[in-house]
């Protein structure tokens, strides 16, 4: 049943809108961001597959529909990886993917216009699963928040925080707060992609 303000039908996954960068305050700990290795107790449900799109009132394109859509890469390009700068900004999050694998990381988190039906994404957010990664073998650039996550987005295009860090302006965990849209303020769905054995990424993990 859809939510209220919110269109039941399907929808192509592209549609053209505007991008305003969601507020981020500074704070005393690392720069813009509380930092915190706890998990909180989150609220989601789990779906396989990634649905269409739907409308939400008040936003300017369609979003994933609540709850946390688990997908392998190879889904998530058939699904947005649909025109060559969506295909650039994806080759990015396979390079970072395989980085993050090498630590240790073995799920991470698919947010932002990436994975919605703006046609022209200015970048992608990502955040990832801290447990179990080996910090030595934890590329630098993923902990670097300085500049608006600069190095990131010069890397791989897009931006990475760890699921677990709090964003400082509404006190909940990334993973949590993607799960938000800021336009509508509506609960929206975010793509999970499990990496220990995703096909795309062999041969990019080093012994």
């Amino acid at each position: 049943m859809p939510r209220n303000g919110e269109s039941p039908a399907a929808v192509n996954h592209f549609v053209a809108g505007l991008a305003i960068p969601y507020p981020l305050s500074p704070s005393p700990i690392r720069g813009d961001f509380h930092v915190s290795l706890a998990f909180p107790f989150l609220q989601h449900y789990c779906c396989i597959m990634i649905p269409p799109l739907i409308h939400f009132t008040g936003s300017p394109w369609p979003l994933l529909p609540p709850g946390i859509h688990e997908a392998s890469l190879a889904e998530v390009a058939a699904a947005f990886a649909t025109n060559p700068w969506r295909r650039s900004l994806f080759d990015g999050l396979v390079d970072a993917s395989g980085r993050l694998l090498r630590a240790g990381c073995l799920r991470i988190y698919l947010d932002g216009s990436y994975v919605s039906g703006k046609p022209k994404p200015g970048d992608f957010d990502a955040c990832w699963d801290p447990v179990g990664v080996d910090r030595s073998k934890l590329d630098d650039v993923f902990l670097d928040f300085r500049n608006g996550r600069a190095a990131q987005k010069e890397k791989f295009k897009g931006e990475f925080f760890p699921s677990s860090m709090t964003c400082a302006d509404v006190g909940r965990a990334f993973v949590e707060f993607f799960q938000q849209d800021r336009y509508s303020g509506k609960q929206k769905g975010v793509i999970s992609i499990p990496l220990s054995h995703d096909p795309l990424l062999f041969g990019k993990v080093e012994s």
